[in-house]
């Protein structure tokens, strides 16, 4: 922790000094999570047949990972080697996120059969909508 001397003007006009203690992160480190075996429980591709029927569909997909026994030991195991190692002070944040690499959880489809992209889907569109502020519409 390290103590903050902020200036600043209250109603009045006069000058006040303000003490404040903020964190200060002298030290990251991450670590992937290395493991052998997977299983991927996904639907089969025919479960998502109904797409034919339309020019775009948003797709979004979830992701859910479970650990076995054997998988939930190991990575307490790597946790408490990765903890033991890079515990440089008293306070320390763990975060374990969950990342599948090349996942994108929305996307959009586009059938070519049914026709042709509409125009907001053209990415020359989505740039000069940008450009002009108006890139919300085109989100929407």
């Amino acid at each position: 922790m390290e103590e903050r001397v902020t200036q600043y003007k209250d109603k009045d006009g006069n000058v006040r000094t303000k003490t404040k203690k903020v964190r200060v992160n002298t030290h990251k480190a991450t670590l992937m999570f290395r493991f052998t075996d997977w299983v991927d429980r996904s639907p089969p591709p025919s479960a998502l047949h109904y797409i034919d029927l339309f020019l775009l569909s948003r797709v979004y997909t979830f992701k859910y990972i479970y650990l076995s026994s054997k998988a939930r030991s190991n990575y307490s195991r790597q946790k408490a080697a990765f903890i033991k190692q890079h515990w440089t002070d008293k306070q320390y944040d763990f975060k374990f996120t969950k990342e599948i690499p090349h996942h994108a959880e929305h996307c959009l489809s586009w059938n070519p059969e049914r026709g042709a992209k509409p125009w907001f889907a053209n990415c020359c569109a989505m740039i000069f909508l940008d450009l002009i502020f108006f890139g919300w519409i085109q989100r929407y």
